[in-house]
């Protein structure tokens, strides 16, 4: 097949993502153990991480300020949501140019997940649909309707179709949802390698067809899933499609699907789902570890969930690259910003006497810019931070807009905490790239102690 055959989706003409193009999302240009450092699509310095957006906007900062903030701190990667999404889908289609220009976002890098980190949505699943939670009600969901919405969104990546579970699931949920995240994959990946004109003028695809007439679900799901794994990329879209790791806690289960997953060439790359609904920490890293080892070197890996500045450490220790994650959003609607410390001669927290009483709900990498102890502070948020925040207002001024209820609060403390955890993604590449990363982490860890 011709790598970039030109096919009409939808009205509209793009070009589907090749085999080639798959195997070279991801560049890897250095490592320090089993930690990289690379480029994606060209364009990302990876290990990086997504901008978290609520209704296809990144949170709290409007268009204009955003394109101020990406000066200082460039980044045009965002993470988008389904559920925030889905209700845009008729409006979108009748476009005809998908979200890029729907949202206004065309020179920037779209992911689409299935659910909302924020909101941690599970919705219920069976072997045929899943149920999307959204603000307008619950939306079945086949794989065929799914992959319908890619093709009028064209997110660059987005997370496949599975059936997410808690980590604290049973055994035999885990393998119920196992089965179904990969029958969900085979599906979806046959449609992704369809003219979407044939896809969409079907229901059903044939395997779901064998199962309904007397064929067993597994025979269908073995027919498919060997067509999946066998057949070059020529999707009939140019979004790259990630497959969702689960397991549960079950390491047995994680590593069997992320064989199953990593199996399927038309993969673009993987997500690594279910593992932030309360396990313990042992366990989380043990699964990131196990399920990473099983994955090929030359696609990216997405964690889902996890991104707070410790977690991001352990993770990509383990060779994760990218993070859907909301924290600096979290942080923002807090109330807190961001001083964890990203220098080695840097203490983690002020050592002058205002800062010695910081209130119990601040800690080494955030403080609570409500307490009353913030009220005369006239320092930035954090001595010698580039953002426009630090660069222009006080703690003080802060805690009043926040004590007041005045929005502008969640403007200034979102570009803050953003701008400094992409800086902390900054600082991590650099000593990947120097093979000093495990001194930094080491270093990073204990400083939040102190």
């Amino acid at each position: 097949m011709a790598p970039f055959l030109v096919r009409r989706v939808f009205g509209a003409f793009v070009p589907p993502i090749s085999l080639t193009l798959l195997r070279s999302m991801l560049k890897i240009q250095g490592s320090a153990g089993k930690a990289r450092v690379g480029t994606f699509m060209d364009k990302i310095a990876t290990p990086h991480c997504l901008a978290y957006c609520q209704r296809g906007a990144p949170t709290h900062l409007t268009p204009d300020n955003f394109q101020r903030f990406a000066k200082l701190q460039p980044t045009n990667i965002f993470h988008l949501t389904l559920p925030e999404l889905i209700a845009a889908h008729p409006v979108v289609k009748k476009q005809g140019q998908g979200l890029h220009k729907f949202l206004n976002l065309d020179d920037s890098i779209l992911y689409l997940s299935v659910r909302d980190p924020l909101t941690n949505n599970l919705g219920p699943c069976n072997e045929q649909s899943y149920s999307l939670a959204s603000q307008n009600g619950k939306t079945r969901l086949t794989p065929e309707q799914f992959m319908e919405v890619q093709h009028a969104f064209r997110p660059d990546f987005f997370a496949c179709l599975s059936d997410e579970i808690l980590s604290s699931s049973t055994s035999a949920r885990a393998r119920k949802s196992l089965a179904r995240s990969l029958a969900f994959l085979d599906r979806c990946i046959a449609l992704h390698q369809k003219p979407a004109s044939s896809a969409s003028a079907s229901n059903e695809e044939p395997a779901v067809k064998k199962a309904r007439t007397g064929e067993s679900k597994d025979d269908a799901s073995s027919a498919s899933a060997s067509s999946a794994s066998s057949s070059p990329a020529s999707s009939s879209s140019s979004s790259a499609l990630f497959a969702v790791v689960h397991g549960g806690s079950d390491a047995a289960l994680r590593v069997q699907c992320a064989k199953e997953m990593a199996k399927r060439a038309a993969v673009g790359g993987f997500v690594i789902g279910g593992l932030e609904t309360g396990e313990l920490n042992e366990t989380r890293y043990a699964m990131i570890e196990a399920v990473v080892g099983q994955l090929p070197d030359e696609k990216p890996r997405v964690m889902s969930g996890l991104g707070s500045p410790e977690e991001v450490l352990e993770c990509v220790e383990r060779g994760v690259d990218l993070f859907e994650s909301p924290y600096p959003h979290t942080v923002t609607q807090h109330g807190f910003a961001s001083v964890y410390p990203l220098n080695p001669e840097t203490k983690a927290m002020d050592t002058d006497s205002s800062a010695s009483s910081a209130p119990a709900s601040s800690s080494a990498s955030k403080i609570n810019l409500r307490d009353k102890i913030y009220e005369k502070d006239q320092r930035p948020l954090l001595e010698g931070c580039a953002c426009f925040t630090c660069q222009n207002h006080t703690r003080a001024y802060i805690h009043h807009l926040l004590n007041v209820h005045e929005m502008l609060a969640q403007v200034l403390l979102q570009t803050h905490n953003l701008h400094h955890y992409l800086d902390f993604f900054r600082v991590i590449r650099q000593h990947i790239a120097q093979g000093t990363f495990a001194e930094f982490k080491k270093s990073f860890l204990q400083r939040l102690k102190q």
